[in-house]
């Protein structure tokens, strides 16, 4: 009510997307048991490749993390912006 008060009689469109990217790439991650990508690409708006990718991705962090904290001495990993794939349009 509160929309059509404030809007009635205007077009008003929102964006498909209003999480940021790594939030959502860290839902999909969380959320993946190794048999869900179908339901979670259809969740997310995303491909099954696409959620495979961000799921290796983050995997692929994690162990670098691992690695780094074992090794006692590594660069900080999860800093890095350039560690989950990017969607090109």
């Amino acid at each position: 009510m509160i929309l059509h008060e404030h809007f009635a009689g205007q077009l008003v469109s929102f964006p498909k997307k209003l999480l940021a990217d790594r939030y959502v790439h860290e839902e999909i991650y969380r959320e993946y048991d190794g048999t869900n990508a179908v339901s979670l690409s259809k969740k997310y708006g995303f491909t099954v490749s696409w959620v495979q990718k961000i799921v290796k991705a983050k995997k692929v962090e994690i162990t670098e993390m691992m690695s780094c904290e074992i090794n006692f001495g590594c660069q900080d990993v999860a800093s890095q912006d350039n560690q989950y794939p990017v969607q090109r349009k």
